[in-house]
């Protein structure tokens, strides 16, 4: 198994904007830290190791011994930010995080991913250099006082308290569709092999509407069947054509399932799902317009786990009547590998002309680049999703007025994880960014291409290497991209 290949998306509290601690957020690879944890939580339990239970100065200290409890306090917490992938049934019911004995057991790892903020996973955040505003739905970061709490706990050795107070939790209700207006269904059940034959399924299926006309959509809701090793999914709008070609040429023939390519080959990214993730919904009185000969295309990702699985996830579709006020389009931009693409100079440019290129054995190499809007006519930003491979660790994407004034900072990624890239929906929908005609967009990413990232470590048991070796430009995950996708809203 790679390390940190296997993560859990769980429920959060939500709602949150300000900064945690003391506002301030530096975007120092932390990626090595948040993965090794993750190996030793998947693969140990018992004692736990030592760790630093107040690492950033909560208030944790504050707390007296024996004043936090399982039952009074760390049952609610977990109800609300774990037991949505750690319960049975769920993506990581072999960590079941629901009772109190098995929480006791792994009280040490569940110090660590708390304390540096690596579970719930949600890798977006806030700072001040980029205070975000809008915030997120489905925001999956825990407040101050949760983390705190969390970490008293474990540091007076995770106390049960009065099992007279014992209550029933589940986790929180999903959020659907109002109404499903269609259902479209992988073209066959999958076979999951166990994790010890192959850790990682990622397939594509073509989901066809069959429209006769050009359609509106404004909600789409995948619905996992075995969430055992439902790990995610990617979704996609695509001309017809091009996919049934693209199916064929991956495995001779064009029957609506295929081994994934690299993801950016598969068209307009719409949405995807992780775990205790909300459907995608176009903001009010906006749809995606999909025509006759366009196809949704899922990229579901399975995980294996001990035994042999089946799966026959499903999507659910809902349609407006007819054409709506606005248009909700996606945006993508592409990764600049020249000046005259936008590629701006960097730290380890061999040349005078700036070159996409990640030195082996640097820590903190980034790339920075523009994207200059064009076109006519507003478009108001409703969703992000950044894109960089194994070597990445941070992305900050910013906006650069037309008249050379800074616009706002809409997303911080200082925790990346190649295996969670989330499309994050901005909360505040009354207020949200705007582009007009003549902005630019400004996108920075940070890479860390030595073997203390874990993802450079993965490159390099896949290809075979005794050390990290030079990076350029690619789609393939050994390579590397810095690129973003934009939900936007046209006028």
């Amino acid at each position: 198994m790679a390390v940190g290949e296997r993560r859990c998306y769980s429920e959060g509290a939500g709602g949150r904007v300000a900064s945690r601690r003391d506002g301030l957020r530096s975007p120092m690879p932390r990626q090595g830290m948040i993965a090794t944890a993750v190996f030793g939580f998947l693969c140990g339990c018992g004692q736990p190791p030592p760790v630093d239970l107040d690492p950033d100065g909560t208030e944790s200290a504050e707390l007296e011994p024996g004043s936090v409890t399982w039952h009074d306090d760390i049952a609610p917490i977990f109800a609300v930010n774990c037991i949505t992938c750690h319960q049975p049934g769920g993506l990581m019911e072999a960590i079941d995080l629901h009772e109190f004995e098995d929480s006791h057991q792994w009280r040490g790892r569940i110090a660590e991913m708390v304390a540096d903020e690596g579970m719930p996973p949600f890798p977006a955040d806030t700072s001040e250099e980029c205070p975000q505003p809008w915030g997120f739905d489905h925001d999956r970061r825990m407040s101050d006082q949760d983390i705190a709490t969390v970490l008293a706990w474990v540091q007076d050795d995770a106390p049960e308290g009065d099992p007279a107070n014992e209550q029933t939790y589940t986790a929180p209700p999903e959020v659907h569709l109002d109404r499903v207006d269609m259902t479209l269904g992988l073209p066959d059940v999958q076979t999951i092999p166990p994790v010890t034959e192959i850790p990682d399924v990622i397939s594509c299926f073509v989901l066809d509407p069959e429209l006769e006309e050009t359609g509106y959509m404004l909600g789409m809701e995948t619905v996992p069947d075995n969430r055992k090793v439902l790990h995610h999914v990617g979704a996609y709008l695509s001309d017809r054509a091009y996919i049934a070609a693209l199916d064929e040429a991956v495995d001779g023939v064009a029957d609506g399932q295929f081994l994934c390519p690299n993801m950016g080959s598969l068209g307009d990214a719409i949405g995807g799902y992780v775990p205790g993730v909300l459907p995608l919904i176009t903001p009010e009185g906006s749809a995606v317009q999909v025509e006759p000969n366009e196809v949704f295309v899922a990229s579901i990702h399975y995980h294996g786990v001990e035994t042999e699985q089946q799966d026959m996830t499903t999507f659910d579709f809902k349609w407006a009547d007819g054409p709506t006020e606005r248009l909700a389009v996606t945006l993508k931009s592409q990764t600049s590998q020249t000046a005259n693409a936008g590629l701006l100079p960097g730290p380890n440019d061999r040349t005078s002309a700036p070159e996409f290129f990640i030195p082996a054995g640097e820590a903190w190499h980034t790339e920075s680049m523009y994207w200059d809007v064009k076109g006519t006519g507003d478009r108001t930003i409703y969703s992000m999703l950044g894109h960089m491979h194994l070597a990445g660790t941070f992305m900050r994407v910013s906006i650069e007025r037309a008249d050379g004034t800074p616009g706002p900072c809409i997303l911080e990624i200082p925790r990346w994880n190649f295996d969670w890239q989330l499309f994050y929906t901005l909360g505040d929908q009354d207020d949200l960014p705007v582009l007009h005609t003549g902005d630019r967009v400004l996108i920075e990413c940070t890479f860390d291409n030595t073997e203390n990232n874990p993802g450079v470590v993965r490159i390099m048991e896949e290809v075979g290497l005794d050390e990290p070796t030079d990076i350029h430009y690619g789609g393939g995950s050994t390579e590397e991209m810095c690129s973003l996708v934009l939900g936007m809203v046209e006028g």
